[in-house]
């Protein structure tokens, strides 16, 4: 087995114990994705490399590459504990946003502060409460379905009259 290989299925673990080891996630994978033989292999395969790391990282509301861009900015474990996974994801968008040379002097129009920011943050905001919306009606489902078959096996369900 690859040593890509071994931290990739590291990193399915993790994302099975939630979001409280989501710094030693990424981390992980993100020695997966700086791996050549993993590009080369995903590559190989007509596979992203980016998008097989972010099935890992469903229950994240983010993708892996600004997962991966997050680890940069943040690298320290305590940051990841304490900060808010949406400020992190804020803050990643305006460092991306001042490289590009938009500030705030070069956002205002006509006298007026560009607004632009603040209903990306909103959205943002939305779109993160809907992943996890979304995340834990998955997870139900599959609970409804595990019931269902324990009902089933047990004998407990419908009986034909």
């Amino acid at each position: 087995m690859k040593t890509w290989e071994k931290n990739l299925e590291r990193g399915r673990r993790l994302a099975g114990k939630g979001r409280t080891t989501l710094f030693e996630r990424v981390a992980v994978l993100s020695k997966v994705f700086d791996d050549a033989d993993f590009k080369q292999d995903m590559l190989k395969d007509g596979k992203n490399p980016g998008e097989v790391l972010s099935e890992v990282c469903e229950d994240t509301c983010c993708n892996f590459t600004e997962l991966y861009q997050m680890l940069k900015m943040f690298p320290q474990k305590e940051q990841w504990a304490s900060g808010n996974l949406m400020e992190m994801k804020i803050a990643l968008i305006d460092s991306v946003r001042s490289r590009n040379g938009k500030n705030k002097e070069e956002s205002k129009v006509n006298g007026r502060r560009d607004r632009s920011l603040s209903w990306k943050r909103k959205f943002l905001s939305l779109e993160v409460k809907y992943k996890i919306l979304e995340e834990r009606c998955r997870q139900q489902e599959k609970e409804i379905q595990h019931l269902r078959q324990v009902i089933k096996d047990a004998g407990l369900g419908k009986k034909s009259a």
